[in-house]
C-alpha cells in the first residue's frame, strides 16, 4: 500500500512538472554515448562503408533517433554522433540497449582510421580502408540478397553441434543465367562478414528475364556467443546489417 501511494505521488509530481514547466509536448533531442562499434572487414576506397554502433539508454523515456558522422581523412579519425529523443512524463528506470547502423559512404583516402564517440571523445573502434584495386564498386559480383535470418535449430542446440548457428539468405535473381556460386564467411571479434558470390553462366543459352527466387543456408561458427554484427554483402553495393544476439 505504501509503495502504491509513493508511486502515485511520483507520477503526480512528474505530471505537474510537465504541465507547468513546459509549453510543448514535443520530445527533446539529446546526444547519447556510444559504448562499442561493430566493424566489418574488407572495405576499400570505392566501397559504400557501413558499420554498427551500440550502447545503452538511461530509461524508457529515451527513444533512439538519427546518427551522423564526420570523416577526417587527414587525421584518420571518424567521429560518430548518436542522438535520442527524450519524452517527458513517467519513465521506467531501466537500462535500454540499442544498436544502430552508421553509413559513412565512400571513404576515398585509404588508411587505418580511429572511430570516436562524439559524446565522450573516446575511441570505440578502428577500421581499415584499403586502396581499391578495380574500377567496379565491388571486387565480386554479389547475389541480390534481400534478407538474412538467423535460424535456431532445437535439434542442434548443444555447443558441440556444428549446426548450432545457421543463417538463411534469401533473394531473387532477375534472369535465368545468374546463379549463386559460393558463400564466403569471415569474422572478427564481433562482426561476421558474409559474401554471397554470384556468377553469370552464359553457356545456359537464352538468358531470358525472369524472377527466380533463391535460398541458401549458411552454417556459422557454433561457438559464437554474445552480440555480433551480421554484415551481408549484396548486389550494387548494398548490404544487409543486423546486430544479432547469439546468446550466452
Amino acid at each position: 500500500m505504501i509503495y502504491r501511494v509513493f508511486l502515485g505521488v511520483i507520477v503526480l509530481m512528474l505530471a505537474s512538472k510537465h504541465s507547468l514547466g513546459n509549453t510543448t509536448l514535443n520530445p527533446v533531442l539529446v546526444e547519447v554515448p556510444i559504448q562499442k562499434s561493430f566493424v566489418p572487414m574488407g572495405f576499400d576506397s570505392n566501397d559504400r562503408v557501413q558499420l554498427a554502433i551500440g550502447g545503452e539508454l538511461r530509461n524508457s523515456c529515451y527513444k533512439i533517433a538519427s546518427n551522423s558522422v564526420v570523416v577526417d581523412p587527414d587525421q584518420k579519425i571518424i567521429t560518430v554522433k548518436q542522438q535520442a529523443y527524450v519524452y517527458l512524463g513517467f519513465c521506467l528506470m531501466m537500462i535500454v540497449p540499442y544498436s544502430e547502423v552508421v553509413t559513412l559512404g565512400i571513404v576515398d583516402k585509404p588508411g587505418d582510421y580511429q572511430i570516436r564517440d562524439a559524446s565522450s571523445g573516446k575511441t570505440i573502434g578502428k577500421i581499415k580502408i584499403d586502396l581499391a584495386r578495380t574500377l567496379e564498386q565491388d571486387e565480386f559480383l554479389y547475389a541480390p540478397v534481400s534478407d538474412a535470418v538467423l535460424v535456431k535449430d532445437e535439434a542442434h542446440e548443444s555447443e558441440e553441434s556444428p549446426e548450432r548457428n545457421k543463417i538463411v539468405l534469401t533473394g531473387t535473381f532477375v534472369d535465368a543465367c545468374t546463379q549463386l556460386k559460393e558463400v564466403r564467411v569471415s569474422q572478427n571479434e564481433n562482426t561476421i562478414v558474409v559474401q554471397p558470390i554470384a556468377v553469370v553462366n552464359q553457356q545456359m543459352g537464352d538468358c531470358k528475364t525472369e524472377k527466380i527466387n533463391f535460398s541458401k543456408t549458411v552454417v556459422l561458427d557454433p561457438k559464437l556467443r554474445g552480440d555480433y554484427l551480421l554484415h551481408v554483402r549484396a548486389l550494387n553495393g548494398a548490404a544487409i546489417n543486423k546486430v544479432i544476439d547469439f546468446g550466452n
